[in-house]
């Protein structure tokens, strides 16, 4: 899992650069969740929009982590 996440790091990182993005428009850190979205776990309406309330509570804690743990150091995205 942290190879994989490393492994697309590497590619935003690259791709921000080949944009041109500035820092603020990047990522730093990201979370790959293996379930996906659906009607049955409430992430999704019957028109196949994201259910955004839901999301919000039921990805809260993950989001707080994302901006609490150190980041992947930018030396082994290159």
């Amino acid at each position: 899992n942290t190879k994989l996440k490393e492994i697309i790091l590497s590619d935003l990182k690259r791709l921000s650069e080949e944009y041109k993005l500035k820092t603020y428009q990047t990522l730093s850190n990201i979370h790959l969740h293996s379930e996906l979205f659906s009607q049955n776990n409430g992430l999704l309406t019957v028109t196949l929009k994201t259910r955004r309330t839901n999301a919000r509570k039921q990805f809260q804690s993950i989001i707080k982590s994302l901006y609490q743990v150190n980041r992947i150091p930018a030396s082994k995205l290159s």
